[in-house]
């Protein structure tokens, strides 16, 4: 499930048909965002471990895609437009954060004591980057001559991609026993 930026509403797909590159980041993120309150309820509810683990693996499916596209061609646009920039510099140091807390989960199962404090660290550390970027980067985008519209078509085209990519790469992951 997607989240539109535009409506609010949660629909397959809403990301990739997102109208530019920025709305459909911003869409992404506010996806993750759904999913980790998602993940709350469900802690907060004495949910599963099963249900915990399968909502844990779609928020680390949808980080790891939100990553590798920001990685391989929002970046590298950004810096383009706006020439070496230290806000893409922290924005990957970011991402090797966000990997490390994924990897640490993945590691673990959700009966650990600590599971739900590493998810709620994962959160932070998501919920920081996605104030970073959204409060710095994206209005320096606005200001430049990056065509943000086209790169949002080449951006939903390679989402889909990796979707299937990353999915096929995390299915072992998270199986159960």
């Amino acid at each position: 499930m997607k989240t539109d930026i535009h409506t609010g509403s949660r629909s397959a797909g809403a990301a990739g048909d997102a109208d530019d590159a920025l709305a459909l980041l911003a869409a992404d993120h506010r996806e993750v965002a759904q999913l980790f309150e998602e993940y709350a309820d469900l802690a907060d509810a004495d949910g599963s471990d099963a249900d915990r683990r399968a909502l844990v693996a779609e928020i680390c499916l949808q980080l790891t895609v939100h990553a590798r596209l920001e990685e391989e061609m929002f970046y590298p646009a950004v810096r383009q437009s706006l020439g070496e920039n230290e806000l893409v510099e922290e924005a990957e140091a970011e991402h090797r954060g966000v990997d490390e807390a994924m990897e640490d989960l993945r590691a673990l199962d959700p009966a650990d004591e600590g599971y739900d404090d590493r998810v709620d660290v994962l959160r932070e550390s998501v919920e920081h980057h996605v104030a970073e970027e959204e409060g710095s980067m994206f209005p320096m985008v606005l200001d430049s001559s990056l065509d943000i519209e086209r790169l949002g078509e080449q951006m939903a085209a390679r989402r889909e991609e990796l979707l299937v990519q990353v999915r096929d790469e995390q299915s072992e992951d998270f199986d159960e026993d």
